[in-house]
């Protein structure tokens, strides 16, 4: 999977392009929403808890965040905590 993970005030359609462009035989594109206005340790928290049902679910080994503006800041935020509870490194940023 490739996440992509949008910034303050944005949503997934901003990365419509890349999305299209990815090779869909290799990889396979997720996107996150996320309310701007939320905290950001509650969404770094949310994020690791879905993030990490997904890898429980889907038993993938890898994955990669392509994150834009605050979506960087949000997506550190997750990979720390999952990172504090899993310590999987799983993620590539």
């Amino acid at each position: 999977p490739v996440l992509f993970v949008h910034g303050i005030g944005g949503t997934p359609v901003e990365f419509r392009e890349m999305v299209a462009a990815l090779d869909r035989r290799r990889f396979q594109a997720w996107v996150a929403y996320y309310p701007s206005g939320a905290r950001l340790e509650n969404l770094g928290r949310w994020m690791a808890q879905v993030f990490s049902r997904l890898r429980t679910r889907h038993r993938f080994e890898g994955a990669a965040v392509v994150a834009h503006s605050m979506g960087g800041l949000v997506s550190r935020a997750f990979l720390l905590d999952d990172w504090d509870r899993t310590k999987s490194t799983s993620v590539k940023t």
